[in-house]
């Protein structure tokens, strides 16, 4: 039950720490590691305010309680947008500790750090639109409810 809330609080810190590392090493955009601070910090907000509207604990023992109505649940949308940001941030990392590995395209050879950019703007993309729907998806954390 624990490992529930803990695994996807997990993702979170790993995400964001990497990405704030990666962001003062300059392999990435400051503004995009903002997007994805931002999204999280909203999802963990969303879901203390949905479990404090659902049940008043009167302690951290009795709020971990098995029996606790609150349920997270992550989208589709954002199990896609987690793959895509520890992709771009391992792709962020192996350009920079190999400049010149390249991906063989067929008859042409691309360095990594030209798939930072596009990587990016997918990633970015999703990493909104994901937090957009826990906004306003009654069955995820934070959702409202209809």
């Amino acid at each position: 039950f624990l490992g529930s809330y803990l695994d996807p609080l997990s993702d979170k810190i790993l995400i964001n720490a990497l990405g704030v590392s990666c962001a003062a090493a300059g392999l990435l955009p400051a503004p995009l590691v903002a997007v994805f601070f931002l999204r999280d910090a909203g999802l963990i907000l969303g879901s203390y305010r949905k479990a404090r509207c659902t049940t008043t604990p009167t302690s951290l023992a009795s709020a971990l309680r098995s029996d606790s109505p609150l349920e997270i649940k992550a989208s589709p949308l954002s199990k896609l947008n987690t793959v895509l940001q520890i992709s771009l941030i391992s792709a962020a990392l192996a350009a920079s500790a190999f400049p010149t590995l390249e991906l063989p395209l067929g008859s042409l050879a691309l360095p990594l750090s030209h798939l930072i950019t596009p990587l990016s703007a997918v990633t970015a993309t999703t990493t909104v639109a994901s937090g957009i729907q826990y906004l306003v998806s009654p069955g995820y954390a934070g959702g409202q409810s209809r």
